[in-house]
């Protein structure tokens, strides 16, 4: 199932985990945030985006 989102809920999903996470200690990589960027624009899907970190983490 695809749910459409506007740019400006992606922003706003992706600044609220960056927050949760920094809360942890976390940092994204230059090369996520890239990832992250594509994703707001809309270029990519966040499953595209969750499958290329998985297998940066090798997940799978």
């Amino acid at each position: 199932m695809s749910v459409e989102t506007s740019e400006e809920d992606r922003k706003k999903f992706v600044e609220q985990t960056l927050a949760s996470a920094a809360l942890e200690g976390f940092e994204p990589e230059p090369d996520f945030r890239t990832l992250l960027d594509r994703y707001i624009k809309g270029e990519l899907t966040i499953a595209e985006v969750r499958e290329v970190t998985d297998q940066v983490f090798g997940l799978k």
